[in-house]
This record gives structure tokens, C-alpha cells and sequence, in this order.
């Protein structure tokens, strides 16, 4: 099972397993490339994240790069030199969790910058169950896939969406005057830091199964707590930095009736680790499988993934009561990827009459058909207008003008040629650059 926000909150459910599937030409027929972003915003949340510090480098997954600030295949916990991923880049590798007794990854994560439909810098950490974990995985439109959306521009950053198979699309807000605000993570200043606060949860699918109600509500209860970084070892024996933050049910910790999830970010790969824990003695009185409730048992289903003698323990003391974990997913297992990806796609946190984010910049910039030096260099109208180096009035350029004329961006990418060399693509799309581009970024990703 995927899990999101498995998290039992005072009338207020978040569960988590499969999504739905959708094929890439509907996502393509639905999708349009929004218009009402200025062309110099991705540019500009490009230099947000490189310029963002310790913060966002523990929200954002990041990839190995050359002498030349060029991302190369490896595992940012290894290569000599890493950063934070950028809107246009593919990710070369994949981490996942590891079920050792059973040799079963059941889960791939990732955490990629996107533009917001506020022309802000969000963060999806995308995840995907589908199978095939392995590196010839490709980022597959009808497997598993769900995610969360993080909202990093306030003083906290916070999910604000997120999307599995138990209640589906659900909108996370402090209250529902504004989409800025929702389940606190950590703060900007790294700091430790605790949040009393309400949550309300808007759950958007059109039909949704009866356990889920349509607004959801905390009023005041609920506690979000977070530390510094701190080392911590994970089940690949991997030690990184960590921040850890705690999100309870209810404030008052000795309350038999409460409910906890727990999660991991790293700077090598953003949101890292996810945990649910309840008190031993709630998950006693739920009965059912006994032995989830003492996770030194030796037929505890975690122990093979999240192992209770392993440095982060299966038992814990909170508000004076035994804390038991329940669950657990710890991706740090990476794979190295034959062919790198992008690990985004259409349909999320952009359906049901709310669209968050427009991912189509992740495709439209993607490295293997935009070169913003290249672009200037190519056309001498350009250079002369811009300067060289002006590497924002390039991006800009090319969105807001270049692709519409069919101009070329990249010394190996012509939509043009592109279109010309297929007659069912050149039918299918005609004169709509824009379209061309993502499916030839979409399917070139998946060969």
C-alpha cells in the first residue's frame, strides 16, 4: 500500500493506498499549457532553489552533477558532488523502501520543484507503487502514483494537497480563506519548533467511498512538532542529517484515543522516511493482528522494513503512555536508473476543478530540448537584444515566443523535425508546438 497522510485526526480521516490511472493522451487532451504564468517565473524559482540554503535542500530531492553543473547518474548520498534538482532536469535514480526478508520494494519516492498556478515554488513528493522498482523503471501514468503537495514559501513549510486511494484528492488548509497553510513540516530558520493548530481538510474527488466525509475538521488539537537536523541511521545503513517532524491527532499526548505519523527529510533526497504510530494501548483494544503492537515481536510484519533493534526503535514514551509504530516506508534503498526521467505527470494537483501547479514547465525547459545558452547563441536577433549570458530573457523567450514559432532550443531537438518525421504526430498535432514537446519529452522518458 501507498501511504500519504495515514493520520487519524478529531473528524478528520486521511488514508492511503492506490490511485487512479489515466492515459498520457488524455492527460495531453486535458492539460493545456497554462498561459497566465509570466515567462520569467520558472527562471526565477530556479533561482530560488539554488539559492535557497539548508531549507529547501531538506524539501527537494537532490542530483549528482559534474565539474560543469551538469546532473550525472548517482546517488546524491555517494557522488562527490550534489544539489537540489531543478524544473527542467531529470532525475537519473530512484530511491524506494526495502522489505529484506521478502527482497520487495514497494515504493518509489521522489521530491520535485514545480511552478505553482501562483507562480510560486511548490514541492511534489511524488510516489509510486506499480512495480518494477528497479533501473529500468519508468514513471508509469497507470500505476500506483499518488502524492503531497508542499507549500515552502511561508514561515513553515506545509502540505497543502495530497492525493492516495483512501479518500483520494484532498485540499489541506489552517482555515479555507486562503490555499497558503496547511500540515505544518519544519520552519525556514531549521530550528526545533511545535504547532498547536486546526486543520481542515476539503476532499475534492467527485465520488468518494462513505468513510469519507467531505470536509474534515480539527478545531485547535492538533500538534505538529520538529527538530534541528540530526544524524540519523536508516535501514540502508545510510547516516544523513535529518529533520524529523511529529504530527499528533490531539495535543494531549496521554489520550488513549490519538494517532501519529512521522516524517523524514534528508538533503539527499527530500522526504525521506514515513512512519504511523499509535498508542499501545489504543492498537490492543482495536484487536485484530496482535503482534503490530509489539514490534519486538518475531512475527511483526515491520521488522523486515523497518526493523524495531535498527537506531530508529519500533517503541516509544509520549504524554506517559507506550507508543507503538504500526507502519512504516524508509526510502533510502537507491536504484541507479538506465535512463533518467521525469518523475512528474498531469494529473496531479490539478484535477477536480482545483489546479495547484502546472507541471508542463517540467517538460517545456526539460534538458534534452531547451539549452537557454544555446538559444541565445543560435539566434543572432536574440544575442543582440539580450546579451550573452541573459539567461532568464532567453528562458523567457523561449516560452512566452520561441516554441510557439517552432524554433529550435537544442543542438539535438527540432519539434519541427520532430513532427515532420512521424505523419500520425504531424496529424495529431499540426502547428501546436507547445503539445509536441511535452509528448516528445513524456515518451522519450519512457523508451
Amino acid at each position: 500500500m501507498i501511504h500519504i497522510l495515514t493520520f487519524i485526526l478529531t473528524g478528520l480521516v486521511l488514508l492511503g493506498c492506490d490511485s487512479k490511472k489515466t492515459s498520457s493522451s488524455k492527460i495531453l487532451s486535458r492539460s493545456p499549457v497554462s498561459e497566465s504564468i509570466s515567462p520569467a517565473t520558472p527562471f526565477q524559482i530556479n533561482q530560488q532553489i539554488i539559492n535557497g540554503g539548508d531549507y529547501l535542500d531538506f524539501l527537494i530531492s537532490d542530483v549528482c552533477v559534474d565539474a560543469n553543473d551538469v546532473p550525472v547518474s548517482g546517488d546524491p548520498y555517494t557522488c562527490a558532488t550534489h544539489r537540489n534538482i531543478r524544473i527542467g532536469e531529470r532525475l537519473p535514480y530512484i530511491v524506494t523502501d526495502l522489505d529484506q526478508g521478502l527482497n520487495i520494494r514497494y515504493q518509489m519516492l521522489s521530491s520535485i520543484p514545480v511552478v505553482g498556478t501562483d507562480e510560486k515554488l511548490k514541492i511534489l513528493v511524488t510516489k509510486n507503487g506499480h512495480g518494477n522498482l528497479g533501473p529500468n523503471f519508468r514513471y508509469n501514468l497507470n500505476g500506483a502514483v499518488a502524492y503531497d503537495l508542499i507549500d515552502p514559501n511561508s514561515t513553515v513549510a506545509s502540505i497543502i494537497r495530497t492525493y492516495d486511494g483512501g479518500c483520494f484528492d484532498q485540499l489541506i488548509y489552517h482555515d479555507d480563506t486562503k490555499r497558503q497553510g496547511g500540515w505544518p513540516l519544519f520552519s525556514q530558520g531549521l530550528f526545533d519548533g511545535s504547532f498547536r493548530h486546526s486543520i481542515l481538510m476539503r476532499r475534492i474527488q467527485p465520488s468518494l467511498p462513505a468513510t469519507c466525509p467531505r470536509i474534515g475538521r480539527s478545531v485547535g488539537d492538533t500538534l505538529s512538532v520538529w527538530n534541528r537536523p540530526v544524524s540519523v541511521r536508516f535501514e540502508s545503513g545510510k547516516t544523513m542529517n535529518s529533520i524529523v517532524t511529529y504530527h499528533f491527532g490531539h495535543y494531549s499526548l496521554g489520550r488513549v484515543n490519538n494517532a501519529l505519523e512521522r516524517f523524514y527529510f534528508t538533503k539527499e533526497y527530500g522526504f525521506t522516511r514515513w512512519e504511523a504510530w499509535i498508542p499501545k494501548q489504543k492498537c490492543l483494544d482495536e484487536g485484530g493482528d496482535l503482534s503490530r503492537c509489539d514490534p519486538l515481536a518475531s512475527n511483526n510484519s515491520l521488522r523486515q522494513r523497518c526493523n524495531p533493534t535498527s537506531p530508529i526503535p519500533g517503541v516509544d514514551s509520549w504524554g506517559g503512555k507506550e507508543w507503538v509504530r504500526v507502519d512504516c516506508r524508509d526510502s533510502t534503498f537507491e536504484v541507479i536508473l538506465t535512463k533518467p526521467f521525469i518523475h512528474v505527470d498531469f494529473t496531479q494537483a490539478t484535477t477536480n476543478g482545483v489546479k495547484d501547479i502546472d507541471v508542463a514547465y517540467n517538460f517545456l525547459l526539460d534538458s534534452e530540448v531547451f539549452n537557454a545558452q544555446w538559444y541565445l547563441n543560435r539566434y543572432p536577433e536574440l544575442l543582440a537584444a539580450f546579451g550573452r549570458g541573459n539567461l532568464q530573457a532567453a528562458t523567457g523567450h523561449w516560452l512566452q515566443f520561441g516554441i510557439a514559432e517552432g524554433r529550435v532550443a537544442h543542438p539535438q531537438f527540432s519539434v519541427r523535425s520532430y513532427l515532420s518525421s512521424d505523419p500520425g504526430l504531424q496529424q495529431m498535432f499540426g502547428t501546436r508546438y507547445r503539445d509536441a514537446i511535452i509528448h516528445y519529452v513524456t515518451e522519450s522518458s519512457q523508451r
